[in-house]
């Protein structure tokens, strides 16, 4: 069957094994453009609720002042966290997700607030739409890597976008990607992750599934227990041990001379 969905997508029979991934991940691009734009269109571009504001700010703290404190918070009258012992307000979320969003900041601080037709008195507003909206590049990543995995799986190509756009349109990811919650940047953290571990050319079996979440479930339930400030982190930080330990993946071959 992978060799039947790699031949699908290969363009003449007789091509090396990487002009015939070439394929799609070319389809993962154009998938993952989509629905970006899509997400775009439909996000609310405003933040409503305390978490959500408290990213925002967060992040303008870090690219503008290098700090996770949010005096701008306490000045506005709606801040929610805790002063810390030198009297410095401190958010009472950790700012993993703020510097996530850090480059949606800088161009909303950078590029939004500064376009024609848009009033100096209302840049705030633009920084957090512009933060928002990463959110929706943020599903849409999950959804194009989702992509690759399901051909990992050994479906079809066809099948493989279905479950994808099942994915992207019929879940809570949809809901999600219109609003700043942490759940389309964490989620995109975990596919990513799983994609890594299935980085070489095999189909992805059972075993190797069962291992994969097992290692990302307790990894992430230990990080969160023991460093709860890392939160998500931790699961980026095993990625780049798997990356620079194992590049073709946890689960692939050890290249040997």
């Amino acid at each position: 069957m992978s060799n039947q969905v790699d031949g699908e997508f290969s363009a003449a029979p007789g091509h090396i094994a990487r002009a015939n991934y070439s394929s799609p991940v070319r389809v993962a691009i154009l998938l993952f453009l989509f629905l970006n734009c899509v997400y775009l269109l439909t996000s609310t571009g405003r933040v409503r609720t305390i978490d959500e504001i408290d990213a925002v700010m967060q992040s303008e703290s870090l690219l503008l002042r290098h700090t996770t404190a949010i005096p701008q918070a306490v000045n506005s009258g709606i801040y929610f966290g805790k002063f810390d012992q030198h009297g410095v307000p401190r958010s009472a979320w950790p700012a993993g997700h703020a510097i996530l969003v850090l480059p949606w900041s800088a161009a909303g601080h950078y590029l939004l607030a500064h376009l024609p037709g848009i009033p100096g008195n209302i840049s705030d507003l633009a920084l957090a739409t512009a933060v928002c909206w990463s959110s929706a590049t943020f599903a849409a990543f999950t959804v194009a890597v989702s992509f690759l995995l399901f051909l990992k799986l050994e479906l079809s190509p066809k099948r493989a976008l279905a479950c994808s756009m099942v994915l992207a349109f019929s879940t809570p990811l949809f809901v999600y990607s219109g609003w700043l919650y942490s759940e389309p940047a964490t989620i995109a953290i975990f596919v990513a992750a799983c994609y890594l571990f299935f980085s070489s050319g095999k189909p992805i079996s059972v075993p190797c599934a069962l291992l994969a979440s097992l290692l990302l479930g307790v990894a992430d339930v230990a990080g969160k227990y023991y460093v709860p400030k890392l939160g998500a982190f931790v699961i980026y930080t095993l990625m780049i041990i798997i990356l620079l330990w194992r590049p073709n993946g946890l689960f692939g071959r050890v290249a040997t001379r």
